[in-house]
């Protein structure tokens, strides 16, 4: 086999003369390893063709040795005719280098719509790492832009689930390459597994799929809790600023994403974030200064912002203090007393220094502030309440017999089967807290009499009605007021949308194959013309406003023909 290679030829080179065709048997040619199109759909109508009149084109082939030849291109017309029961066919036999047949290879199946990009992505990866081609090299040689490539060329660093979920028509080809955008092969499953259940269990649109994998894939360089520019903070990994995984180092890769300084390589931010904060920790420990465990600090910041939990024994110096007239922060307006600092970090991975609230109030007497009344001398809070601290123990006790109760329920209905008690139960549950609005849409679908609850509760009529029939109703149509509910309750999208539907009853309808674009024209087709206003009632603005006035003056004049008598 011919092994020899070429320098990468400009896209105006001569192309070689046309080879003679002659007849090959079939047993003489071989199908070439570097074929992009590794899938070659249906060939029942070829080989039908194939039967009926022949090969018509010839295949290209170059030789091998004395008797063998490699297929270049034409294997969809090879498999055909063997299948079709041939025994030999046309052929244009050429001297080609590996890289020559590659190059052919790639032009010929890329002006195909029907191969995939997957395996046309392949035939760039070669001639870009075995062959040396840069990207504007593949560019001008296939006449596609350099965005193409990088992007065909990105689809190669798809993880296996990805590839097979792209293979299977699961991903499109734009959401497929929002994934092989991601660099940790286990966040691209997990991606995966979340763009192709999506919403609702449907597969997201390119737009949701963006906005999801930014939202959750990609990290803002700005916010980052350690310096991007830091090049000696983790090994191996260098400065944000030049790393190829932000996006404004491969624009053509990142069109969505309007900023330029974002992180797409979430797993490398955490470490960096850690690499800063062990750095921290190290220099605040040989200060002299405490640093809280994470188990502490989550207690401390439970919600997600890097606020510190209400009502807790610390004050956050870089916090503006909420009574200070002048709005300052803490650390303006303490620091020079220098009370003891405490070190501690959100879930963000942000640090944070903190101050207990009584050295606070201390270092604000000395430092001569004073507050409101009812205040205290940290100037946050009022004192509490003496009977404060037997609420929160009461409130502890109500969340553990509600746990312990739950877990009870689950063990207690582990293994016993959906009969109709347990829809009853569901439906009942569903219907009293279900909105008014949903629950009076199915009354009125179902033409149910309103009436006043029979089970000595105060509720709503509607309420009432549909209870009734949940008590009174099988296991069969328990099930379908099931599904009414859900599509009631996730269908509604109040009066001022311009939706048509719920993202649940759209889901619901994907579901039970309903044509709900069939429906939307049908109603606005038979949509009635709007009512013609009366001739005598006009209601502009100005009108309103002599109506009123006039109405006014009438009460005046009735007032003082009432004084007069």
């Amino acid at each position: 086999m011919t092994t020899t290679t070429a320098d990468p030829q400009p896209a105006t080179a001569v192309p070689p003369p046309p080879a003679a065709a002659v007849i090959l048997p079939l047993a003489q040619l071989a199908e070439s390893p570097t074929n992009p199109r590794q899938r070659y759909g249906d060939l029942t109508e070829l080989i039908d063709s194939i039967r009926r009149q022949g090969v018509l084109q010839p295949v290209l082939a170059r030789p091998l040795d004395q008797d063998r030849y490699e297929l270049v291109f034409g294997h969809r017309r090879f498999r055909a005719a063997r299948e079709a029961g041939l025994t030999a066919l046309p052929a244009m036999v050429r001297e080609m280098t590996d890289l020559e047949v590659l190059e052919a290879q790639l032009v010929e199946n890329c002006q195909r719509v029907d191969i995939h990009p997957l395996d046309e992505a392949e035939g760039y990866r070669r001639l870009h790492e075995e062959h040396g081609y840069s990207v504007d090299d593949i560019a001008a040689k296939v006449g596609k832009s350099k965005a193409a490539v990088y992007a065909r060329l990105k689809l190669c660093s798809l993880a296996p689930a990805a590839r097979k979920a792209f293979l299977e028509e699961r991903l499109s080809p734009s959401v497929a390459l929002l994934v092989a955008r991601i660099p940790d092969r286990e966040l691209q499953d997990q991606a995966t597994k979340e763009l192709t259940r999506g919403a609702d269990f449907r597969p997201m649109s390119v737009r949701e799929a963006e906005e999801f994998i930014q939202e959750n894939y990609m990290l803002r360089l700005a916010e980052a809790p350690f310096d991007p520019k830091d090049a000696e903070l983790l090994a191996n990994a260098g400065p944000c600023t030049t790393c190829p995984k932000r996006t404004g180092n491969q624009a053509l890769l990142f069109p969505d994403v309007k900023s330029a300084d974002v992180c797409t390589d979430p797993v490398c931010f955490d470490k960096k974030a850690a690499a800063a904060w062990a750095r921290r920790v190290e220099t605040a420990k040989a200060a002299g200064q405490e640093v809280l465990p994470d188990k502490k600090c989550r207690q401390l910041f439970p919600y997600g912002d890097g606020r510190l939990a209400y009502d807790t024994p610390f004050i956050d110096l870089h916090e503006r203090c909420p009574v200070d007239p002048k709005n300052r922060h803490w650390r303006n307006l303490i620091g020079k007393q220098n009370p003891p600092t405490i070190l501690a970090r959100d879930a963000d991975g942000n640090s944070h220094e903190l101050v207990k609230r009584e050295d606070a109030a201390k270092a604000l007497k000395e430092a001569g502030y004073t507050w409101a009344k009812g205040r205290t001398a940290d100037g946050t809070t009022r004192p509490r309440d003496p009977s404060f601290a037997k609420q929160q123990q009461k409130a502890k006790e109500s969340a553990e017999v509600v746990r312990r109760a739950i877990v009870a329920v689950l063990e207690a209905a582990a293994g016993k089967a959906l009969d109709r008690a347990w829809w009853r139960l569901m439906l009942r549950w569903l219907v009293e807290f279900s909105w008014s609005d949903a629950v009076r849409q199915i009354v009125k679908r179902r033409g149910l009499k309103t009436g006043k609850r029979t089970d000595g509760v105060i509720g709503k009529d509607n309420e009432g009605a549909l209870l009734e029939l949940v008590d009174n109703a099988d296991e069969a149509e328990l099930q379908q007021l099931l599904l009414e509910l859900v599509v009631t309750r996730g269908g509604y999208v109040g009066n001022w949308s311009t939706n048509t539907c719920g993202d649940a009853l759209v889901a619901a309808c994907a579901f039970y194959g309903v044509d709900l674009k069939a429906i939307t024209s049908e109603v606005r087709a038979a949509k009635p013309g709007r009512a013609k206003k009366s001739a005598h009632k006009d209601t502009t603005p100005a009108v309103r406003r002599g109506r009123k006035a006039a109405k006014t003056s009438k009460k005046s004049k009735r007032a003082n023909a009432a004084e007069a008598a």
